[in-house]
């Protein structure tokens, strides 16, 4: 009877065992962490209709951006008056003393670029944007996200936004009346960086994320909105990073398409899903050159919004309990083939 009841309890054993060595790995995937959103009331009251406004000098079907452009700087920070002499302000702070972003102190860039060829670094992406936009509609928000996804710590990347259109009913981008604006942290503020109320230029290089190590990404509010008075049709966003490593390389990284559609006034959108990004194919209209000059030439440092680190992409590794979990099956499983050992010999003597 205590034969049986040993034997029982090592096959239970030897077949727990296993199945708790396999589950560790996945137990311990790495969740994606919070996204924090500033809860700051929207400068433009809800369901206000903007005009399209086009830029001058854009041409027939193309974007509204250029390269070279900048956003204008973040104020600097001026010395405390009650201060002692020789000593310097709080790094990091405002005049209202509200945190502002500040160039990296310990990282210059290169003087020149002769990219990144082999691998991609600071891949850029659109989270939630509308598949399907009403003209009038008002303001709805989505993500602008770059993510480090290379195995070398990225020290800078600015990253940029441009907007196209390959509809055969339109002559000019400008019919589809698309503002877009975002979200600036050291300021508190939206700004605008395509149509109404945007330069020329402030779509190119809107925003720099600092130093992403391997996994993590760094996240900017946007909205867009679409004019009362849009012609229905189709456009493109492209999302487009240029990348500093630590290893002294830097490039253009692969550039993203995200097509959208919009609807004319009072238009029943029906279902709603959220535009899939693709790989933008060459020629396609309004696609940004990254192999001209301006595609070796990196831009002068600072001057541009920061963009903090604000999580890690989802993965999964070992667990640091795994090597206990399988010790323990280890042991359960010649535990069991002992008593079975054992249980034939006792029968054979007998």
């Amino acid at each position: 009877m205590k034969l049986h009841r040993l034997l029982a309890t090592t096959a239970v054993m030897a077949a727990v065992g296993p199945v708790a060595l396999l589950a560790a790995p996945a137990a311990h995937a790495e969740d994606v962490l919070p996204e924090p959103r500033p809860s700051v009331a929207p400068s433009v009251p809800p369901g206000a209709h903007a005009s399209p406004t086009p830029a001058p000098g854009l041409p027939s079907g193309g974007t509204t951006g250029g390269a070279g452009g900048s956003a204008k700087p973040v104020p600097s920070t001026k010395p405390d008056p009650s201060a002692k002499p020789g000593a310097s302000a709080q790094p990091g702070t405002s005049p209202s003393g509200t945190p502002a972003a500040t160039p990296s102190p310990s990282y210059s860039r290169p003087a020149f670029c002769s990219g990144i060829t082999e691998e991609e670094r600071g891949k850029t992406s659109l989270r939630g944007l509308p598949g399907k936009i009403v003209a009038g509609s008002g303001w709805h928000e989505f993500t602008y996200r770059v993510s480090n996804v290379s195995k070398t710590t990225v020290m800078e990347t600015d990253v940029s936004l441009w907007l196209g259109t390959a509809d055969p009913k339109l002559h000019d981008v400008a019919q589809l009346a698309v503002s877009v604006e975002w979200f600036n942290p050291a300021v508190g503020q939206w700004k605008p960086i395509e149509g109404e109320g945007a330069g020329v230029f402030d779509n190119d290089g809107f925003a720099t994320a600092r130093k992403l190590k391997p996994g993590e990404y760094a996240d900017a509010r946007m909205r867009i909105r679409i004019g009362d008075k849009a012609a229905p049709g189709t456009g493109y966003f492209f999302t487009l990073g240029h990348s500093y490593g630590e290893d002294g390389q830097c490039g253009f990284d692969d550039i993203s398409q995200f097509d959208f559609t919009v609807l004319g006034p009072g238009a029943k959108p029906g279902s709603v899903e959220d535009a899939k990004g693709r790989p933008a194919k060459p020629g396609t209209p309004g696609l940004p050159d990254t192999h001209g000059d301006a595609g070796h030439k990196p831009a002068p440092q600072g001057g541009r919004a920061e963009l903090p680190v604000t999580g890690r992409l989802a993965q999964t590794g070992s667990s640091s309990a795994l090597p206990t979990v399988a010790a323990l099956g280890g042991a359960a499983v010649a535990a069991g083939a002992g008593a079975v050992f054992l249980a034939r010999r006792r029968k054979a003597s007998a």
